[in-house]
């Protein structure tokens, strides 16, 4: 066990674990180094620590490690200085639609679908669901300004916003973060008509 606050603490070979423990001896973190996480552009790693690029990015990922860039060669306690503090935002929301096609016509045989948005954060997130024809003309809100942690799912009766059963067609479900952190989500959402 190496304790923190030691001037000598280095790690020189590739394979090293590093853990983090919590004072009943719980692991809270733990790695193992590789010298390939240091900055290619810098040859002589002595002195120079490796710092997390994203604070509550995955310890065990080398993209999320680089090299201190700090004059003095390291950064405890301070503000890192190659990167903030935020994870890099993930680029969509996954959405799950089934049954998709659905055909509302009231048979007791697929009357809805179910709408389910997933978040790829730890973050909860105020999103709104919304349901356009191919017009362009909103024709229902599944969710406004609703918070979502991790997973949520809407129970969608294909109905308008005055409660009327829609015409069969194509529609584009949209999805939307309203912080912005994902991009607006567009999927097809189609209503049929049973065959008898």
């Amino acid at each position: 066990m190496i304790v923190l606050n030691k001037s000598t603490f280095h790690l020189a070979d590739n394979g090293a674990q590093v853990m983090l423990l919590n004072t009943n001896g719980s692991t809270i973190d733990s790695l193992d180094y590789a010298s390939s996480w240091n900055s290619p552009n810098i040859t002589n790693h002595t002195g120079i620590s490796l710092e997390k690029r994203y604070g509550m990015g995955p310890s065990t990922d080398p993209l999320n490690w680089a090299s201190s860039f700090d004059p003095q060669g390291s950064t405890p306690l301070e503000k890192k200085s190659n990167s903030s503090d935020t994870l890099p935002p993930p680029t969509a929301i996954n959405i799950q639609i089934s049954p998709n096609p659905f055909s509302p016509d009231g048979d007791g045989f697929n009357d809805a679908t179910n709408i389910t948005i997933a978040i790829p954060s730890e973050n909860e997130e105020i999103i709104s669901a919304k349901l356009y024809d191919l017009r362009g003309r909103l024709r229902s809100t599944i969710a406004q300004n609703q918070r979502i942690y991790r997973t949520e799912s809407y129970h969608f009766d294909g109905k308008d916003e005055n409660g009327t059963t829609l015409p069969i067609g194509l529609y584009t479900l949209v999805v939307e973060s309203s912080s912005s952190i994902f991009k607006p989500q567009r999927l097809g959402v189609v209503i049929i008509k049973k065959a008898r």
